[in-house]
């Protein structure tokens, strides 16, 4: 089993760090540093091939070249690559993507239905992809000389010829430059083979800066490449060569890869990470570029723009991934009492670098006994997930380096179950603790408007529809129109517009000016009906009647009555869409809403919200929403709450009510 295999790796790991690994120049009574040596008796019938490295770079001029080969080889315990008949049955949907490239289409998320469609039929027949069944091909037992001698040469030909890596610091080098490997993908040439692919930019920009340098590749990337969510089920790493023949990936297969182009072609570049958002669920992974001031630069792989907005995210944990192994201060068995995500040795804390930190004292009612330590969580939407450890003495526990202005529990861990050791807490942005305990002597009315918080990222695209005219017409090209509305602030949920124009219209749509994106999910046009109500106006869908609109599936999104579709501003064809009523209409009024997470109240879906109290959450009982928002009597001040859409949708936050508005955590 590829468990008992890894953790024979991970077991030889910690041995190896019992050791001071740290100094390459000690030598051990071999001839080698000790953590070589501790390598290669290891690497049992592989020594051979892992002692011609050496001996090939220790005839070398250039000294740094025999360090480097220490490096690698000392720093191989723990590193694998998996292959065999597990994953090579998802074959046919990497070629059928390629396929795709090969004839000239450029594959997005309009390819999403049939891709994903393709991917379930495969699960049908070959069982989903797990890791556990694959074969796993240990780098010290299986790693051939030719594979490492080839990769550090064409790191050293990046190294001695381009000006942004030489004065790199040999030991930055090693860390972000050097390794022939980010994560458990197959070994292959990928530092040649990049470095030919980019070598026209190269030439053309020889006295770049390593800024300079990276947002080219990075934009080119993003052109060419881009995430699809599909990929977040594929469980298993990419090489440089499966993801460029596919050129879609997890934000992960992204990272990974760009950090070898970037590699590949002299730029110190990593990967940093969030496992565990603090306010919503699932992480995050992104690059960083150390630049020559030597500060980090952060991006987010194959994105056009080359920065990294971290400003709707709450954080409470960020780590660097790293090729050495860290010292973490716990033994074996401390580790087998911490969740699984705790025992990656290859990771340093650098949540500081990106947010306020401090450090998190709380004293515990109760410390389970024989508890050394403890850990800190965050609600994932669903239950509360484990952030990080801490120490517990004197009946407190301390977490170090913890991101403040947010909601955290502590938590007793052990084989695989978790109890809470204390009720919720506020992490303040000035480092206080602000504990979290429902009154139920003191009551509260609640005005609740949403379930899940509104980020900025959220409310830029429903912005994208301002700008937009509702207008009508007679003429079926519109030459005629009128404005009856023009949306000039951003709608943050379903809105109304009410119409006085007088006058009747056969034609009516949603137009969107030059330089407009339009993002509208639903749009409904009223007018009165014979018996003097207002009553939804009914038509055929229209679009530029230079264009057949029939088989483009956007255009009939915005009247489905699905607000999770929507329409996209069209190309090459005037931006609109609209309705022909079939005979002249007055237009009393018109709801539109834009593209949206739609968790804000909707009118008809049930809510139900809960209050927490000692290890639970207590409901507040069932309501049918009449309007776009609801409001709870009664409720228990000073707590912490959660609204739940029993009706659909899988998003919901925890929050505060203070001065008669949710503060989201």
């Amino acid at each position: 089993m590829i468990t008992d295999k890894l953790q024979e790796l991970l077991n030889f790991s910690g041995l190896l760090m019992a050791c001071s690994f740290g100094v390459l120049s000690l030598l051990s009574s071999c001839n080698y540093p000790k953590e070589v040596e501790l390598v290669l008796a290891a690497s049992e019938s592989n020594r051979e091939e892992l002692e011609k490295v050496i001996e090939y770079f220790s005839e070398s001029e250039n000294k740094e070249k025999l360090k480097a080969a220490y490096f690698l080889i000392s720093n191989m315990h723990g590193k694998y690559w998996l292959d065999g008949e597990e994953k090579d049955k998802y074959s046919p949907l990497f070629d059928t993507i390629d396929s795709l490239w090969q004839a000239g289409e450029r594959v997005n998320f309009d390819h999403k239905v049939q891709m994903s469609e393709y991917w379930e039929a495969l699960k049908i027949e070959k069982g989903y992809p797990n890791v556990v069944n694959a074969n796993l091909n240990s780098d010290i037992l299986s790693l051939n000389s030719e594979t490492l001698i080839s990769h550090i040469e064409q790191a050293f030909l990046a190294r001695e010829t381009l000006t942004w890596c030489k004065d790199l610091p040999f030991d930055d080098f090693c860390e972000f430059v050097l390794p022939f490997r980010i994560g458990a993908e197959k070994p292959e040439p990928w530092n040649k083979i990049l470095w030919e692919k980019w070598q026209v930019a190269r030439d053309t920009m020889p006295n770049a800066n390593r800024m300079e340098i990276s947002e080219i590749i990075n934009n080119h990337n993003a052109f060419h490449m881009h995430h699809m969510a599909l990929f977040w089920e594929y469980p298993f790493d990419m090489s440089a060569s499966e993801f460029e023949k596919v050129r879609l990936g997890s934000c992960k297969h992204s990272v990974f890869y760009t950090a070898m182009a970037m590699r590949a072609n002299g730029l110190p570049v990593g990967v940093d990470f969030v496992p565990q958002w603090a306010g919503s669920n699932a992480g995050h992974e992104w690059n960083i570029l150390l630049k020559e001031d030597g500060i980090f630069h952060p991006f987010d792989a194959v994105n056009k723009g080359f920065e990294l907005d971290l400003s709707f995210r709450k954080v409470a944990k960020v780590f660097r991934k790293t090729y050495t192994p860290q010292q973490t201060g716990l033994d074996k068995q401390d580790l087998e009492n911490l969740p699984p995500s705790f025992r990656d040795l290859y990771r340093i804390d650098v949540t500081h670098e990106y947010v306020k930190t401090f450090d998190v004292e709380i004293f515990l009612d109760q410390v389970p006994q024989n508890t050394k330590h403890a850990i800190i969580a965050t609600f994932n939407n669903k239950e509360w997930a484990p952030q990080y450890w801490g120490e517990i003495k004197g009946g407190k526990a301390t977490f170090k380096n913890m991101g403040s202005n947010i909601a955290y529990v502590v938590m007793d861990y052990r084989q695989g179950r978790s109890e809470l050791l204390t009720e919720p807490f506020i992490l303040d942005s000035l480092g206080k603790i602000i504990p979290l305990a429902a009154n139920e002597s003191q009551l509260q009315e609640m005005r609740l408007t949403r379930k899940y918080p509104l980020t900025s990222f959220m409310e830029g695209i429903m912005g994208f529809v301002v700008g937009n005219k509702f207008q009508g017409a007679n003429q079926r090209d519109f030459s005629d129109s009128v404005t009856l509305f023009t949306i000039e602030k951003t709608p943050l949920k379903i809105e109304t517009a009410k119409i006085h124009d007088t006058n009747k219209y056969r034609y009516v749509r949603m137009w969107i000016p030059p330089g407009g994106r339009g993002d509208m999910a639903e749009i409904e046009f009223y007018g009165t009906s014979d018996s003097g109500q207002n009553t939804k106006l009914k038509g055929n869908i229209i679009g530029d009647p230079k264009a057949d609109i029939s088989e483009d599936r956007f255009f009939s999104y915005p009247f489905d009555g699905n607000l999770l579709t929507y329409f996209m501003r069209p190309k090459q064809i005037e931006p609109w869409v609209g309705l022909d009523l079939g005979k002249p209409e007055r237009i009393t009024k018109i709801r539109y809403c834009p593209r949206s997470d739609t968790n804000f109240i909707e009118v008809d879906d049930l809510y139900e919200l809960f209050y927490w109290k000692k290890g639970e959450w207590i409901s507040m009982g069932v309501q049918t929403a009449s309007d776009q928002e609801i409001m709870y009597q009664s409720v228990p001040s000073g707590g912490l709450y959660l609204l739940k859409n029993k009706s659909k949708g899988n998003e919901e936050r925890i929050f505060t009510y203070e001065n008669n508005q949710q503060l989201w955590w």
